[in-house]
């Protein structure tokens, strides 16, 4: 859907623009669209999205919840390169909070 990925793209630009709220809110939109019209790769795609968003903000439950979020929509439709780029978003977060001894989920 045109207005899901363009509300994706604009949520992308505010955020890096450090305009988290605006961000969140478009990364909603897009989240919303995607879901209805059940495009699980996307929808997953944006959950990474808020997770990373949300470690900008060093909110680091809920960037986790949204990676594990995104890691379990992609092994349910076996997106091995996603569940493996999604990982790596996990082990950052593993980093920053000094667990890195901690197992990473599979």
């Amino acid at each position: 859907d045109a207005i899901a990925a363009t509300s994706l793209g604009l949520g992308v630009v505010q955020e890096r623009l450090g305009k988290y709220d605006e961000a969140l809110d478009r990364y909603q939109v897009a989240l919303s669209i995607f879901e209805r019209d059940k495009n699980l790769l996307r929808v997953a795609s944006v959950h990474r999205s808020i997770g990373t968003l949300y470690k900008s903000q060093k909110d680091y439950p809920r960037a986790m919840h949204f990676y594990q979020q995104s890691l379990s929509v992609r092994k349910d439709i076996g997106d091995k390169i996603g569940v493996a780029s999604t990982l790596v978003s996990v082990a950052k977060l593993y980093l920053i909070l000094g667990m890195c001894s901690t197992e990473i989920p599979s």
